[in-house]
């Protein structure tokens, strides 16, 4: 009897045999199968201590250091001037010498140079560094009398944290 169109036909297979799977199935099964391998093997073998070296023109913070990634000191005028401008400029950590790193609690020392470009003298009474930060000293011993525009070259000892972190570290210059 002829079949109609659009009927299912039924195709007898001799006992035992199953359909075979199209080659492209099974090549992808095995490919999946090679890349999960492949990534467990990766994860499980690979050294658990090996590390990523990044070069820097610095020490990587380790986590053990104190990271002072800049310092900005903003100063405190208690008198007028001549110039009826600022008289003194705010020092910032420059970026040769920022970051720096000390070991925590410790004490380090930061250059910084002030120069009055007024037209009179004022004094430098206290430079002062916000906690966590502790300013310990200063050379030359304040108070400390600027002349106009004569550029005077400060130490500045400073305590930093006790705590391994990464800071900024800002504070005060009070002037007259």
């Amino acid at each position: 009897m002829p079949e109609a169109r659009g009927e299912e036909r039924l195709i007898a297979m001799p006992t035992g045999v199953r359909p075979h799977l199209p080659l492209g199935v099974i090549l992808l099964a095995v490919g999946c199968a090679a890349l999960l391998l492949s990534l467990t093997a990766v994860l499980y073998w690979f050294p658990q201590d090996s590390s990523v070296s990044v070069p820097s023109s610095g020490p990587v913070y380790s986590g053990s250091l104190v990271e002072v990634e800049s310092y900005e000191l903003m100063t405190a005028y208690w008198t007028n001037n001549t110039t009826d401008t600022d008289y003194l400029a705010s020092p910032e950590c420059p970026p040769t010498t920022c970051p720096f790193y000390v070991t925590p609690g410790g004490v380090t020392t930061i250059q910084m140079t002030l120069e009055d470009n007024d037209t009179i003298s004022h004094q430098v009474l206290s430079v002062v560094f916000d906690s966590p930060f502790t300013t310990v000293a200063t050379t030359p011993t304040l108070p400390v009398t600027l002349a106009p525009n004569d550029p005077t070259v400060f130490d500045v000892e400073v305590q930093v944290p006790t705590v391994a972190a990464i800071y900024t570290a800002t504070g005060t210059i009070n002037t007259t």
